[in-house]
């Protein structure tokens, strides 16, 4: 959950992390927008922990031989989504980050 805060209510010790706007133009002209925040100016044990860290990835490769063992067994695979990990951090009590709007925010 996020809210906004006044500057005034900021700690001054902390570091403000600033973000961006992606935006790519979708076949029928509409924009996709994305919210991000400006990661390179973590630091590691401020921001973030890098041993609590994970990325699931998956290689085209593996997902083609699984598929390929799927058909050739007739097993039954099902659909599975994955959230990302972004959507679903989670802070410790007392924990905040605090990040500055993107420029054209109103």
């Amino acid at each position: 959950m996020w809210k906004p805060v006044p500057k005034s209510e900021v700690p001054e010790d902390t570091k403000v992390l600033t973000s961006t706007w992606a935006m790519k133009p979708k076949a029928n002209g509409i924009k996709r927008t994305r919210f991000n925040a400006r990661g390179f100016e973590q630091v590691d044990g401020l921001h973030y922990n890098s041993q609590d860290l994970s990325a699931p990835v998956v290689n085209d490769m593996t997902v083609r031989i699984v598929m390929t063992l799927i058909i050739m067994a007739s097993w039954i695979a099902e659909l599975l989504g994955v959230p990302g990990a972004f959507l679903n951090g989670r802070f410790q009590n007392g924990e905040h980050l605090f990040m500055n709007d993107p420029q054209g925010f109103t």
